[in-house]
C-alpha cells in the first residue's frame, strides 16, 4: 500500500498470513521509500520472534481476552560511516501496530479486527499578534539609499493544510502600523476555521 508525499503515513490495514512454527518463526516488516525508476529504498525494518511470543503465557492470555497491546516497533536501518566504513544501526522512526497469533481453529472462529481511521473533527485555529519589539532598522532604507527614521509594518500569517475548508483566506495580514521606530502594536487575531484533524492519530 503506497502513500505519496508523507512523512507520517497512515495505513489502517490488516494483513493475514498462514505460517508454520517453528519453520517461519521470524516476521519482518519494513517501510520503503517509493522510487519511480528502480528499486524502492529501505527506510527501516523491524523483526519479531513469533515463536517466542506465541508460547508466552502472558501473550496467550491477552489473545484469549482480545486485549493484544499496541506496539511501537522501531524501524531500524544499517548505516555505513564514510570515513571508518564501520556499520552501525540507527532508528528511522517507529511503526504503530499489533500482532494476533491464532491457531487454525481459533482463527476460523474469531473475525478479523477491522481497522478504521478515526473520523475527522473540525477545529478553529486562532493566532493573536499582539506586539512587535526591537525591530532592527539597519536594512530599512529609502529610495535614495539613506536609512529611514521610521517604517510602516504589517504581519502576515498563512496556513498550509490540505484539510482547511474555512471561508477565511489562506494568507492573512494585519492592518498597517505606520511610523514604527522599533516597536509596534497590532492587537490582531488571525482566524482559520473549519480545519479537519483526525483525533488520536
Amino acid at each position: 500500500h503506497r502513500q505519496m508525499q508523507s512523512v507520517e503515513p497512515r495505513y489502517f490495514r490488516t494483513e493475514e498470513a498462514d505460517i508454520h512454527l517453528p519453520e517461519q518463526s521470524y516476521f519482518e516488516i519494513g517501510l520503503f521509500d517509493y522510487q519511480d525508476n528502480g528499486e524502492d529504498l529501505l527506510i527501516g525494518k523491524s523483526v519479531l520472534d513469533l515463536e517466542d511470543r506465541y508460547y508466552t503465557r502472558e501473550y496467550k492470555l491477552m489473545i484469549q481476552n482480545r486485549k493484544v497491546p499496541i506496539e511501537y516497533r522501531p524501524l531500524m536501518c544499517e548505516s555505513i560511516d564514510p570515513n571508518t566504513r564501520e556499520i552501525s544501526t540507527i532508528s528511522k522512526g517507529s511503526l504503530e501496530m499489533w500482532i494476533e497469533l491464532l491457531d487454525t481453529t481459533t482463527a476460523a472462529e474469531v473475525p478479523v479486527s477491522k481497522l478504521l481511521q478515526p473520523p475527522a473533527m473540525e477545529v478553529e485555529i486562532r493566532l493573536i499578534c499582539w506586539t512587535v519589539h526591537d525591530l532592527q532598522m539597519r536594512m530599512c532604507i529609502d529610495d535614495y539609499g539613506d536609512q529611514r527614521e521610521n517604517v510602516s509594518i504589517r504581519a502576515r500569517c498563512s496556513i498550509d493544510c490540505r484539510t482547511y475548508n474555512g471561508p477565511q483566506p489562506r494568507e492573512q495580514e494585519t492592518d498597517q502600523h505606520d511610523c514604527c521606530v522599533g516597536d509596534g502594536e497590532f492587537n490582531w487575531r488571525f482566524v482559520f476555521s473549519r480545519v479537519q484533524v483526525t483525533k488520536g492519530v
